[in-house]
């Protein structure tokens, strides 16, 4: 260095001197901020220790801005073979194929209604972060303003429908802070499970983005998250799409088969009785080229003269005009594969099938069995979500040196209302009860007596 600045002080004088001058204000310049300095404590926060945080706390979010995995696309004209290779990739965890024919299934009217019958009665169920009692009132109410913002009723509704449909759904977690410098969850944003790969030897999943690269997905919320059907491991043998491809694709055949079975023989032929004399006929037999015109035009004129003529005692037909139409009953056959599909379907996704589609032997007692039914299915989605919300939270506190008990809880009130005739029924039983207890009061206390004499009933209790 010492040569380099000699050579350019004896060459390049001008150059030397203003070096000099830039080295020497760079030398005074202030040391710039490091990344690793703590967060800024903010004016609600004076009673936390910033210097002491929980250990392998992070100390800011992995992620504040978000990821664009790559566009797919759906087909049509779903065959057999597409259906088994489909099943084959679940099974390996290659979730592109899969993906695809849960867009087909979703076309299907009954099976959408089972996904969506779900998500609706999520979306409706009422919602509530519950406070830890030592958490400040000012952070919690900001937790609950901002929360809704970045995971709404639609993520929720993308979340349940993959993960109802293919067991298992990436969502990418980017995170930004306020004024006062405290972290809070920009975007939980869902991400589609047709770019998921699953890798056996590593058990764990893996996504291809569009300007990242392939990311894996380690389910801790730096940054990714998964949201899971009910399995330890492997969820997505357990999506619904696996085990009601085959009754689906059944169901799309038996349509189409059907369709054809009305286009050809639902139209009945129309069938003509003529003479033997056909071709070439002579003087005095009956001209049949001119009953055929007039057989084309019967549906225009609506007029047709069937003639007869009596051989030996018997009257015999010689002209006549009918319809022939398909006495069978092979469509029964298509409405059996069809309702049968229908009510596999709506049994997997509702748990029951009278609380929704009816039947022609439904009851209103048979209708409430099968809705407390379904009862358990929302339930189980709601616990689901809500777990993966709490787990976002803890991670809420940790980046802003909470500690992780303080992280707020999600509740769903999945309980339907009490009946107001079933507990008036209660009440009146109840109040009846009591008065036959209180009436025997004295033979009680009597009977009590000799078997404890210094036992005493507590009416009150």
């Amino acid at each position: 260095m010492s040569t380099f600045v000699s050579l350019l002080a004896d060459r390049y004088p001008r150059v030397h001197k203003a070096a000099m001058v830039l080295l020497a204000a760079d030398a005074q310049a202030p040391v710039p901020a490091s990344h690793e300095q703590p967060v800024p404590r903010s004016a609600y926060r004076d009673d936390l220790d910033l210097n002491d945080p929980e250990p392998g706390a992070l100390k800011h979010p992995a992620a504040v801005t978000g990821v664009q995995d790559i566009p797919l696309f759906p087909m049509l004209g779903w065959r057999l073979e597409s259906v088994v290779s489909a099943n084959v990739s679940f099974k390996s965890g290659q979730m592109f194929w899969p993906w695809m024919l849960h867009h087909a299934m979703l076309a299907d009217g009954v099976f959408s209604h089972g996904v969506e019958t779900r998500i609706i009665q999520a979306l409706a169920v009422d919602f509530e972060w519950q406070k830890h009692p030592e958490m400040p009132q000012a952070v919690f109410d900001e937790w609950v303003d901002r929360f809704p913002d970045a995971f709404d009723e639609n993520e929720l509704a993308s979340s349940m429908r993959q993960r109802i449909c293919l067991g298992v759904v990436p969502a990418h977690c980017s995170s930004a802070q306020n004024r006062k410098g405290m972290w809070f969850y920009r975007k939980i944003a869902c991400k589609e499970t047709g770019n998921l790969f699953y890798y056996p030897i590593e058990e764990r999943y893996k996504i291809v983005t569009l300007r990242q690269g392939q990311q894996t997905v380690d389910d801790d919320a730096q940054p990714w998250l998964l949201f899971k059907e009910r399995s330890s491991s492997y969820p997505h043998l357990y999506g619904a799409c696996l085990s009601l491809s085959d009754p689906w694709w059944l169901k799309q055949e038996a349509v189409q088969l059907r369709s054809n079975y009305g286009r050809y023989c639902g139209q009945p032929i129309k069938k003509i009785t003529t003479p033997v004399e056909q071709r070439n006929p002579q003087e005095g037999t009956p001209d049949t080229k001119s009953f055929l015109r007039r057989a084309k035009t019967l549906l225009g004129g609506g007029i047709f003269q069937a003639l007869q003529q009596i051989v030996g005692d018997k009257l015999q037909k010689m002209w006549d005009l009918e319809f022939v139409e398909a006495d069978g009953q092979a469509a029964v056959v298509f409405d059996k594969i069809i309702d049968g599909a229908d009510d596999v379907m709506t049994l997997k996704l509702l748990g029951a099938t009278d609380n929704t589609r009816g039947g022609n032997a439904g009851s209103e007692a048979r209708s409430k069995t099968h809705e407390k039914q379904t009862n358990k299915y929302l339930a189980s989605d709601c616990k689901i979500t809500a777990r993966q919300q709490y787990r976002l939270a803890r991670e809420w506190c940790r980046f802003n040196r909470m500690p992780e008990s303080w992280a707020p809880r999600p509740c769903y009130h999945v309980e339907p209302p009490a009946d107001k005739k079933e507990l008036a029924e209660a009440n009146s039983s109840n109040a009846s009860a009591l008065d036959k207890i209180t009436g025997n009061l004295d033979a009680l206390e009597g009977r009590l007596a000799k078997q404890d004499p210094g036992a005493r009933i507590d009416v009150r209790k």
